[in-house]
């Protein structure tokens, strides 16, 4: 195996490649990089090379046990594989969540308002799920359009009580990764968006990160705007990609 010389082998290749025209410029070109998957051994399927990794992982399992101390039972107890399959696919590719709204209905417990304890003191909203939640503006409408719409629903719940509106910080080289690369391979346009703008569609606003980056820190200039507005209850809002931290009652 040799992927750490790739670069290497790449140029060498090329200067051979380049030295050989036009005479050889529509030949095949060797490949010289191996990399694990074309050296290891493998059972010919068809048109597949197939590689038994669970049965490679087991047999390394059983070598190891051999040598300690360890109660066979206990350690057949739990799956054989070298990634745990529940949140990886046979390619190693972390498995995305598409039903999380049927987990979080089969959780709800329906009770009528009477029947709790007390009075609300406090609600925390989630930011990044309000931007779905709020009815989004029709075809042609302005990024404006859509602020007015949020700054509503935020008043209508703070006749209830006080209200913590948190946005989700934007870690790189994080879990949340894969599923943002998922949602960008349906969409992946970047709009220069301002509150005078033409408002995209939904979809690309909210699947591309960027976008809604933008989106999420006009909306909290907006509210920054308007904080006499939310002088009635407490509104502090958790800004994104930065731990800011804005109480807008206190303004």
């Amino acid at each position: 195996m040799n992927p750490d010389k790739v670069i290497q082998l790449g140029k060498q290749q090329w200067d051979k490649f380049e030295q050989s025209w036009p005479e050889r410029f529509y030949r095949s070109i060797p490949k010289v990089v191996h990399t694990m998957a074309t050296t290891r051994k493998h059972v010919k399927v068809g048109e597949h090379d197939v590689i038994n990794t669970k049965a490679i992982y087991a047999r390394a399992m059983s070598l190891h046990n051999t040598s300690r101390d360890m109660d066979p039972t206990t350690l057949l107890s739990y799956e054989l594989s070298p990634v745990p399959t529940a949140f990886f696919d046979d390619h190693g590719d972390m498995r995305l969540t598409s039903s999380k709204s049927t987990l979080k209905n089969a959780l709800k417990i329906k009770t009528a308002q009477r029947t709790q304890p007390g009075p609300i003191d406090v609600i925390v909203l989630d930011g990044c799920a309000v931007l779905w939640v709020i009815p989004w503006p029709p075809t042609g409408s302005s990024v404006q359009g859509f602020l007015d719409r949020f700054r509503n629903y935020l008043q209508k719940r703070l006749l209830q009580a006080d209200a913590f509106l948190v946005f989700d910080r934007c870690v790189q080289s994080s879990t949340k990764d894969a599923t943002r690369a998922s949602r960008e391979n349906k969409c992946s346009r970047v709009y220069t968006l301002k509150s005078t703008t033409r408002l995209p569609a939904q979809s690309v606003v909210l699947t591309v990160s960027k976008n809604k980056a933008q989106l999420i820190d006009i909306t909290v200039s907006d509210l920054r705007l308007h904080a006499d507005e939310f002088q009635t209850k407490r509104l502090v809002v958790t800004g994104y990609r930065t731990l800011l931290r804005t109480d807008l009652s206190a303004q």
